[in-house]
């Protein structure tokens, strides 16, 4: 993800090197390419409050700040799985597709192309769970986990082949033939302010300054001394400030929270 001009805030490339999509702050999307596509790939009009982006290879995603997906381009790649909602990432390969959700699930449509079939980018592994963000390459899929770890599919694939050991990986992306990770020194925490923390009848609500392509969570545990925090569903920047809620909390017992980012 690069930033550009003011007009816009973010970029992103096709796996393939085919197309560019570039969200502007206003949450319209503009769309150009460096090779000879048809006009299926052209930005639907009227499409607006789009919070990210995903080009693949003759078709695009866009993720709205309703945490529903729209799709265009390749027919055979655009069909959306029923009921998709909640989304808070998405992920565009050859001719599969990946949505994160709030929960932590990674849904997958689309198919693996007619080149090499047997190539499962939407075969997700039925054990993944607790997702924070999702890449796509050509023909593979990948998801890092809140725990920093990675997991990529189908197997036996070498750009499936993760290092052993590798941990404490902040962000992922899928190229050709190969996924990248960046590491860092410990487990990402959101280095911003949180305002206007409050605590009503219907839970605790912290306001936290949110950027388009990122992913948010807020967790809380009841005792500093506790190892675990327990985690709230995952919420979709926005470029502007979102509220993140405890629902459940009533204040009959303290809690501590922190938000975490991807």
């Amino acid at each position: 993800m690069v930033a550009i001009a003011a007009t816009s805030t973010a970029i992103d490339i096709s796996p393939l090197g085919c197309h560019f999509l570039a969200l502007r702050a206003d949450g319209t999307v503009i769309r150009w390419d460096s090779s000879s596509l048809p006009p299926k790939t052209d930005v639907p009009p009227g499409l607006t409050h789009v919070v990210a982006v995903a080009p693949g290879a003759g078709h695009c995603l866009a993720l709205r700040a309703d945490g529903t997906v729209m799709a265009w381009g390749n027919p055979a790649r655009t069909d959306l799985p029923a009921g998709l909602s909640s989304v808070v990432a998405v992920a565009a390969g050859f001719a599969h597709s990946l949505a994160l959700c709030a929960d932590g699930r990674i849904v997958a449509w689309g198919g693996s192309g007619s080149w090499h079939p047997e190539y499962g980018g939407t075969n997700v592994p039925p054990s993944l769970t607790n997702a924070v963000t999702v890449a796509a390459g050509l023909y593979h899929g990948l998801a890092l986990r809140a725990d920093g770890t990675v997991v990529a599919w189908p197997p036996d694939m070498p750009a499936t082949g993760v290092p052993s050991g590798l941990t404490n990986v902040v962000a992922i992306a899928g190229g050709v033939y190969q996924g990248v990770a960046l590491i860092a020194d410990g487990p990402p925490t959101l280095q911003a302010r949180l305002n206007h923390p409050t605590m009503a009848a219907d839970g605790f609500a912290v306001s936290v300054p949110t950027q388009s392509g990122r992913v948010y969570r807020l967790e809380y545990k009841h005792s500093l001394a506790d190892t675990d925090w327990t985690p709230l569903p995952l919420v979709a920047g926005t470029g502007h400030e979102r509220m993140l809620t405890d629902p459940a909390a009533d204040g009959s017992s303290q809690r501590f929270y922190r938000v975490r980012r991807w």
